[in-house]
């Protein structure tokens, strides 16, 4: 038997322990450039469909360290690292079907893998795999209208007190490992953890927009139809907020403050930073939607500005990089004509805190993104604010304008609305 013959023979020999298949994987996983040459097509043939009748008839698992667990996430890293030639053409549909299948019902570890290289297999072989389109989006509406649910279930219910081994119990997870399961003593420096079901995931939805918006360009008669079943699960996304979070912004509002970061009472702090992730990815998605079909979303403007500033104010501050994409995301939607609906908010996005945050990099890196934002909206609604704006505005850019950190073209865009603002400052009665 040749090497590729024998790595099917053994990962495909149902008394062979689930361990010792893990092992084969993993070597198979860092040989798997060695046989994308001449190769490939054998590799092709011998393997995937061993691969497939693993992650078909196999069941998901849903603790981190299970041997089970490891093998299905293995085998989907294998298929991910492929090359996207022409000698897998013949298999897209067939796996773009079975990750579909997956998407559905594994967990969060994997499923994010099925998204990424169903991504890969839409954007290289997309007239072979058009009829699946429409499938894959309906899944990820349900993802999207499973989100209220996954909010209240991960952030409404008592937490564990931090530190605590075990999470609480939670519908989203599922059950623990069988008792003889040998996770713990495989790896006790890493216990097992329950995983997320893929369609109760944060991670799984910051992984489909961009899918979303892929399958759009590249099919565009599926677009005007799905973006109007898009539009109001966006809006019911962007709207979901932690409980510990609202208590908190309700408290400081009774107390005349802005409440600005994370509250303590949040004791999952990486699963509500997964939360936020996704709230700003679906931010970029409606951004993206507005600058091809603004009619759809004209109903909704006045409610866009109160979720970009409870956004900027909620991104935890060590989180910067979401930062960075939720300002893009907003420039984006300013330089429309939406612009207009946040007229009443400007005072909190002058509020410093809440537009660049608390943390240290995202006041050394975002800075000069933040001002050029605002910039551009006080330079379209200047003429709307008031004296106590303009002293606001004024303070800020001419501080700026004295601040050597800041590149000089930001310094001199600074200048340029001072001056923009001078004739606004004329006409205020009573000086």
């Amino acid at each position: 038997m040749t090497t590729l013959q024998v790595y099917a023979h053994r990962l495909g020999d149902p008394n062979l322990a689930p361990g010792l298949k893990v092992t084969i994987a993993n070597e198979l996983r860092d040989q798997v450039e060695i046989f994308q040459t001449l190769e490939y097509p054998r590799f092709l043939a011998t393997l995937i469909p061993v691969f497939v009748d693993i992650l078909q008839n196999g069941n998901p698992v849903f603790q981190s360290n299970v041997p089970e667990q490891k093998l299905r996430n293995i085998i989907l890293e294998i298929i991910y690292r492929l090359p996207q030639t022409e000698p897998l053409k013949e298999y897209a549909p067939d796996l773009c079907k079975m990750l579909m299948h997956l998407l559905k019902v594994e967990n969060e570890d994997n499923a994010v893998v099925c998204v990424k290289i169903i991504i890969d297999l839409h954007r290289t072989f997309r007239h072979s795999l058009e009829d699946q389109v429409q499938p894959f989006l309906d899944i990820v509406q349900d993802i999207f209208r499973n989100m209220e649910q996954t909010v209240k279930d991960v952030f409404d219910i008592p937490s564990t007190p931090a530190g605590s081994a075990t999470p609480g119990i939670n519908p989203l997870l599922a059950a623990s490992p069988r008792p003889n399961s040998p996770a713990a003593a495989e790896l006790p420096e890493s216990p097992s953890k329950p995983l997320p079901k893929s369609m109760f995931s944060f991670k799984v939805l910051t992984e489909c927009p961009i899918i979303v918006v892929l399958l759009f360009q590249s099919h565009r008669r599926y677009a005007a139809e799905n973006i109007m079943k898009f539009v109001p699960l966006i809006f019911q996304t962007l709207s979901l907020q932690a409980k510990p979070q609202a208590e908190a912004s309700s408290a400081a509002q009774a107390r005349g403050e802005v409440f600005v970061g994370v509250s303590p009472e949040i004791k999952n702090r990486s699963v509500y930073n997964d939360f936020i992730v996704a709230q700003v990815k679906t931010m970029s998605f409606l951004a993206y939607i507005l600058r091809s079909y603004t009619a759809v979303l004209r109903p909704f403007q006045s409610q866009i500005p109160d979720f970009v500033l409870r956004l900027l104010r909620e991104c935890p501050p060590e989180s910067s990089a979401t930062r960075k994409e939720l300002l893009v995301a907003t420039r984006h939607i300013l330089s429309t004509d939406f612009r207009s609906s946040f007229v009443p908010n400007i005072d909190l996005l002058l509020n410093e805190k809440v537009l660049i945050g608390t943390g240290v990099t995202s006041h050394d890196t975002l800075r000069p993104l933040a001002y050029s934002m605002l910039a551009d909206l006080i330079h379209h609604i200047r003429s709307e604010l008031n004296p106590t704006q303009l002293y606001r505005t004024v303070y800020i850019y001419s501080r700026n304008l004295h601040d050597t950190t800041l590149a000089p073209s930001i310094q001199t865009m600074c200048g340029k609305l001072l001056l923009n603002l001078i004739d606004c400052i004329i006409r205020i009665p009573n000086k």
